[in-house]
């Protein structure tokens, strides 16, 4: 029977097995609960999302303990997806999927995700699959979008007036000094969090305390730190920017900085010129956002867990 193998370290013939690495893993992810993010909290959700479900895989077994019908998927290790297209091709899997943490653009790491061997190319929202799909137009036929997801809690704001947490990643000064200036001219209480500079545990605690959040970035693959608030509860006002550039190649998206929100969790502000009136609309209509309830269906890991197993195909064992 095939196996379903996650890969993402390089690949050794004597690797650790499951049962050594996991608890391994759920040591380094209490990190990623503490600062850190990116691919490690992908793999972190996947395999959370799988052991709710029940479903079986191996995580960086040894090369033996890869079978020629298992279902590799890489993320993570440019190597560790080096050496599945090779192996790929040698016959020795049975099919592979790669990403979304592989490259940011088709062509780094000498195009390694361009190869004909993978079958599926993993991209973390639309706009990301829509920018590789201009680079490289025949890829299009095998990405598929699929969100990671974060951990399931109940909502738990505590306070009674309205307290604003204002998520600062990449954004003008000039426009966050005009949002901090019109928060404290309407009386409405808020804290800055500053991106790369707090601890996971006190984001949470802060989102605890909070009625809604502003967040301020000029660009999100998927924004999992917008995910934690909706999961929680705290709906979000985002800064609409529509254009970035990166290593020369122009990205314009109007979900450029929140590629998942709707409706049910927040609204897009476009700049100084509409913010006054959208932050009114945010404060005094609460009652019209379910945030907890559509990151609860959308954003769980079982949900990401899920969907990565109809991309695959795999589905049919659960």
């Amino acid at each position: 029977m095939s196996m379903l193998v996650i890969l993402t370290k390089p690949m050794h013939k004597h690797a650790l097995s499951r049962a050594r690495l996991l608890p391994a893993l759920k040591g380094f992810v209490k990190a990623i609960r503490g600062q850190k993010r990116g691919p490690a909290a992908v793999t972190y959700s996947l395999t959370s999302g799988l052991d709710a479900l029940g479903y079986p895989y191996k995580l960086n077994p040894a090369i033996s303990d890869i079978a020629a019908d298992d279902v590799v998927y890489v993320n993570e290790s440019v190597s560790a997806l080096q050496w599945a297209v090779k192996a790929k091709q040698l016959g020795h899997i049975a099919s592979l999927y790669a990403g979304p943490a592989i490259s940011v653009l088709p062509e780094e790491h000498d195009g390694i995700m361009m190869s004909e061997q993978i079958d599926g190319i993993l991209q973390p929202c639309t706009w990301v699959q829509d920018l590789w799909t201009r680079i490289e137009p025949d890829l299009k036929k095998r990405m598929h979008v699929w969100p990671a997801g974060v951990d399931a809690v109940s909502p738990g704001q505590t306070a009674t007036k309205p307290h604003i947490l204002v998520y600062k990643k990449n954004v003008p000064e000039e426009l966050c000094a005009y949002i901090l200036r019109t928060l404290t001219r309407k009386g409405i209480a808020h804290t800055v969090v500053r991106y790369g500079a707090y601890k996971q545990q006190a984001y949470f605690q802060l989102l605890e305390q909070a009625t809604g959040a502003i967040f301020l970035s000029r660009s999100e693959s998927q924004g999992l730190a917008m995910v934690e608030a909706w999961m929680r509860g705290v709906p979000t006002l985002v800064w609409r920017n529509t254009a970035v550039e990166y290593r020369g190649v122009n990205i314009e998206d109007p979900a450029l900085s929140a590629p998942y929100l709707r409706e049910q969790v927040g609204l897009f502000f476009d700049g100084v010129e509409d913010f006054g009136k959208k932050l009114d609309m945010f404060v005094h209509d609460q009652s019209t956002f379910r945030p907890h309830a559509y990151a609860k269906e959308h954003f769980s890991h079982t949900a990401s867990a899920r969907a990565f197993l109809d991309i695959l195909g795999l589905n049919q064992h659960l």
